[in-house]
């Protein structure tokens, strides 16, 4: 129930600091669809730790007191991939971060994305909808998303984040196949295989009506 209460206090707060957001060309649609923000936010959260929960709350209401948005911040450092032109510009007023931090970055980085090609090769037409795991093309990919997030994280949350997702890699498990899991939940699967099944039948259909 706790876990749950930080996962809540921590989209409220998410939430308040994405809709302050200004991007080029006026505000995005997503910063008009709370429920989706809510259901993409929840899944990912609940795949952590009361521990590292609580340090990136605690990041937040810091940021908040020292008049920072976090989300804005997170879509300014992936620009450096999306819009380099634009990046330069305003690159010296973000916060910069330690060598150590961007190495244990680098590191959560590169076993996400060997978790999202493992979940990929599963539920290849699942995995249609989700962001490509390398840069490359006109999507933001989860490398440079990822990166983005956690330039934003205090080095205490990155090491937490680190510690716990090497222990999950240790122990067989995959991070990526348990926010998918969530994220399906929260639209009436039970279960991948389920989803998979689903938006194959879909994509079957409507091959067959062309």
């Amino acid at each position: 129930m706790e876990e749950r209460s930080l996962v809540s206090r921590i989209v409220d707060l998410e939430w308040e600091m994405f809709s302050e957001v200004q991007n080029i060309g006026g505000t995005a649609d997503c910063q008009h669809n709370p429920g989706t923000f809510r259901i993409m936010r929840e899944s990912q959260l609940e795949t952590w730790d009361e521990t590292l929960l609580q340090s990136y709350l605690d990041d937040l209401r810091l940021a908040r007191a020292d008049g920072r948005n976090l989300m804005t911040e997170k879509y300014a450092y992936m620009m450096r991939e999306t819009h380099p032109d634009e990046f330069e510009r305003i690159k010296d007023v973000l916060p910069e971060r330690t060598a150590g931090a961007l190495d244990m970055i680098q590191e959560i980085i590169t076993i996400h994305r060997a978790w999202q090609n493992e979940v990929r090769n599963l539920y290849p037409v699942l995995l249609a909808h989700v962001r490509p795991a390398e840069k490359g093309g006109s999507v933001a990919s989860l490398e440079t998303y990822m990166r983005g997030e956690l330039l934003t994280y205090s080095d205490k949350t990155i090491s937490l984040y680190l510690e716990r997702t090497r222990a999950k890699r240790k122990a067989g498990q995959n991070e990526a196949a348990e926010n998918l899991l969530h994220q399906v939940s929260h639209y009436g699967f039970s279960s991948l295989d389920e989803c998979e099944a689903h938006l194959r039948k879909k994509a079957e259909g409507a091959e067959g009506k062309n």
